[in-house]
């Protein structure tokens, strides 16, 4: 006899049942903003293996807001040292220090391509 489950799983509200959908690149409301997302990426193990083993010796702290903090400090790197200019007219788009615009289309994914330099 089978057990009976609780119904609807409450987790889908924050995460799709449907792996189909397809996400949309608009911006995000302040309610949204804070939302966490899963997404997986690959890593070299050493750099895997040395979080890990801050996240054991750190009691407080979780791989997730290792991993978010990291993010987090890079970006404002980025932002603060890059400026972004149209390709076409050669407009600046975003000045140094401030976030990057909304992307236009949806990132593509796989390896980048190669750019001779």
């Amino acid at each position: 006899m089978a057990r009976k489950t609780m119904g609807d799983n409450p987790l889908d509200q924050f995460i799709s049942p449907n792996k189909n959908e397809k996400r949309s690149v608009e911006s995000k409301t302040d309610s949204q903003t804070n939302r966490k997302e899963r997404f997986s990426i690959q890593i070299s193990k050493s750099v895997l293996e040395r979080a890990r083993n801050a996240v054991f010796w750190v009691r407080e702290l979780t791989l997730a807001q290792l991993t978010q903090q990291a993010l987090e400090k890079e970006l404002k790197r980025l932002e603060e040292g890059s400026g972004v200019f149209d390709a076409k007219t050669g407009k600046p788009i975003k000045k140094k220090g401030a976030p990057f615009p909304q992307r236009q289309e949806a990132l593509k994914s796989g390896r980048p391509l190669k750019m001779d330099v």
